[in-house]
């Protein structure tokens, strides 16, 4: 029931490891500006393209009004090429 409360803690333990050199800090490094800057504009430019082609959606297939056609159809022989 007794026993050495607080001798073997998580703290304790990772500062031993630490001063054995079992345990390293790890220092995390910063994205260069430049890197950053090439990865935004990237991103910029194809939230653009995709707006682009949502606003286009099928409006180009769409070759008719809401009357109809109103032009003269065009009516033509149909031929086989090299005959």
């Amino acid at each position: 029931m007794g026993g050495a409360k607080g001798a073997f803690t998580k703290a304790n333990w990772i500062g031993m490891a630490k001063d054995q050199g079992i345990i390293k800090e790890v220092k995390k490094e910063e994205p260069k500006q430049e890197e950053t800057k090439q990865a935004e504009e990237k991103e910029a430019s194809e939230t653009k393209r995709l707006l682009r082609v949502k606003r286009k959606g099928r409006s180009s297939t769409v070759l008719s009004s809401s009357s109809g056609v109103t032009d003269e159809a065009s009516v033509s022989k149909k031929t086989l090429l090299g005959s």
